[in-house]
């Protein structure tokens, strides 16, 4: 795992490569602040496997991007998506969770591109009563109780 910040415009990277086995991840960790975790290689060989509780990652904040990765074993989604997050999600496999891959709640708005949805006990994407629209191109669906809701 490397660490950068972009001196630009001071959003830290977080780049993690490809390895033999899942790198463990203790989900449920709010990510608030702006920041760009991004894959490095194949994201089939860059798995980030949730070993706490609740979704792997939960994102409320803006200016926050989620790259090609391969997220798994959320208890609850893959991905939280609240407040007024506008965060991007590029080139992603979310496979393996106990309830949706992207949850998407409140004013959210999330940008999901070229993301595959696989074995998820609820939809590849769901969207709350109050939620903005998330902007979704380019997805495959495979195996999951429901497609996008």
């Amino acid at each position: 795992m490397l660490f950068a910040q972009n001196p630009t415009n001071n959003i830290e990277t977080v780049q993690i490569t490809e390895r033999a086995t899942p790198w463990p991840f203790i989900g449920n960790s709010q990510i608030s602040e702006p920041i760009t975790v991004q894959g490095l290689g194949d994201p089939a060989q860059i798995i980030i496997q949730n070993t706490g509780t609740g979704p792997t990652f939960d994102i409320t904040g803006s200016d926050i991007i989620l790259e090609g990765l391969t997220i798994t074993s959320g208890v609850g989604s893959g991905v939280a998506v609240s407040m007024t997050s506008n965060a991007v999600i590029n080139r992603c496999i979310i496979i393996g969770n106990v309830d949706d891959g992207i949850s998407v709640t409140d004013t959210s708005a999330p940008i999901i591109v070229n993301c595959a949805f696989s074995q998820l006990a609820g939809a590849g994407v769901r969207g709350g009563p109050t939620a903005g629209t998330p902007e979704i191109a380019h997805r495959t669906l495979v195996e999951n109780a429901v497609g996008v809701a």
